[in-house]
C-alpha cells in the first residue's frame, strides 16, 4: 500500500481532471486505475493529516484548524489516545515507513512520536521548529530527519522521493505501508531543479514549477514499483491534503484557489487509485462518495488487521466501491 499525499493542490492543476496544467504521469496512473470526481478532505493542513491518520472526523479528534506543533508547542498527536493505521498494520505484519512531511507532533522532544505512530522507518521534514530558523528550510538546502539523524541535503523532496523508491526496493517480497505526504507544492515558492537555471520570476510561474516536479517524483515513484515486479499487487492512492494556494483552471474555466476556504475548492481534492487486484478495468471513473476518513477502514480491510477495541472509525471502506460492487448499502 502506498499513500501519496501532494500538499496544497486541487483537481484544478490535474489534467485528467480538466486542468489546462499538464501532469501526465498522474493521468498515466488515472489511465491504469480508477479516478474519483467525488472526494473530500477538510480544508487546510493539520486537521486532514490528523483525519486520514485516525480515520476520525475533526469533532471528534479535536483538530479543527490548523496548528502547527513544532511551531507553537503543544502535545501534538497524542499516540495515547489514538492508534494511526500505520499502527495497525505493523501489528498485521507489515514494514511501515513515513516520508515527506509531518508537522503534528515536536519530533525535537517527542524524539519516537513516528515509531509511536507505527512507522518503523521516516525521512520526514519536520515542521519549522520555533527558535531553530534552520528547520524553516525543506527545498534547496532542505532539514530533513532520516530515522532520528538530522541533516541537510541538496533538495528536500528528492532526498524523500530516493528514500521511498529504496523502501520499496528493500521491501518488495513482504507487506508494506509507504505513506508518502509530499512537501510540493508547499510555499515558500520558487524554482525547482527542474527550472533552476532560469527561476520563474511570477508566484504562478513558480506554483506551475512545483505541480510540474511533483508529478515527476510520483512518475519516479509508480516506475520503481514497476520495476520491482510489484504493481499487480501493489495499491497506489494519490490525493491532496486541500484545495491549491494558486488559482487554476477546470474545463476551460478559471478556478480560484482554495486553500483553507470551507467551500468546494478548498475540500473538493483528486482522488486516483491504481489497484490491479481488486480495480477490475483500468481506466474508469467514479463518482462514489469519498471522504478522507475511509483511507483507514480501507487500509485495514485489506491488510486483514483489526480496529483496537474502543476506537471509533468514521469512515467506511472503499473496498466495495474499488471492486465494483453495486449495492449501494455497502458505500456511503
Amino acid at each position: 500500500i502506498i499513500l501519496i499525499m501532494v500538499d496544497d493542490m486541487g483537481r484544478d492543476w490535474v489534467s485528467c481532471y480538466g486542468s489546462e496544467n499538464q501532469t501526465p504521469r498522474l493521468d498515466r496512473l488515472a489511465r491504469q486505475g480508477l479516478r474519483y470526481e467525488t472526494a473530500w478532505c477538510m480544508p487546510i493542513c493539520t486537521p486532514t493529516r490528523v483525519t486520514l491518520l485516525t480515520g476520525q472526523y475533526p469533532f471528534r479528534h479535536g483538530w479543527t484548524h490548523h496548528y502547527d506543533v513544532p511551531r507553537r508547542g503543544g502535545t501534538g498527536l497524542d499516540w495515547n489516545r489514538f492508534t494511526t493505521f500505520a499502527r495497525v498494520l505493523r501489528q498485521a505484519g507489515y514494514a511501515t515507513g513515513i516520508g515527506g512531511k509531518w508537522q503534528i507532533n515536536d519530533l525535537r522532544l517527542q524524539k519516537d512520536a513516528l515509531r509511536h505512530h507505527g512507522f518503523d522507518e521516516h525521512c520526514v521534514w519536520t515542521g519549522a521548529e520555533k527558535g531553530h530558523p534552520e528547520t524553516e528550510e525543506r527545498y534547496f538546502n532542505g532539514y530533513l530527519m532520516v530515522n532520528n539523524k538530522r541533516q541537510t541535503v541538496a533538495y528536500g523532496p528528492d532526498t524523500i522521493n530516493d528514500f521511498a523508491i529504496e523502501f520499496v526496493k528493500r521491501h518488495r517480497d513482504q507487506p508494506f505501508l509507504l505513506y508518502y505526504p509530499m512537501l510540493l507544492a508547499h510555499a515558500p515558492f520558487g524554482s525547482t531543479p527542474m527550472n533552476r537555471g532560469v527561476p520563474p520570476e511570477e508566484r504562478q510561474q513558480q506554483y506551475a514549477g512545483y505541480v510540474k516536479y511533483m508529478d515527476y517524483l510520483v512518475g519516479r515513484l509508480v516506475d520503481a514499483v514497476d520495476d520491482a515486479g510489484i504493481a499487480a499487487r501493489t495499491m497506489i492512492v494519490f490525493t491532496s491534503d486541500n484545495g491549491s494556494s494558486a488559482a487554476g483552471s477546470l474545463n476551460g474555466t478559471p478556478y480560484r484557489k482554495g486553500k483553507g476556504q470551507r467551500a468546494d475548492w478548498g475540500v473538493h481534492v483528486p482522488l486516483i487509485i491504481r489497484a490491479p487486484f481488486l480495480i477490475p478495468q483500468a481506466g474508469l471513473t467514479s463518482t462514489d462518495l469519498v471522504d478522507f476518513t475511509d483511507f483507514y477502514p480501507t487500509f485495514i480491510e485489506l491488510a486483514g488487521g483489526k480496529v483496537p477495541t474502543g476506537i471509533l472509525i468514521d469512515g467506511k471502506s472503499l473496498v466495495p466501491s474499488l471492486s465494483g460492487d453495486e449495492d449501494p448499502f455497502k458505500k456511503r
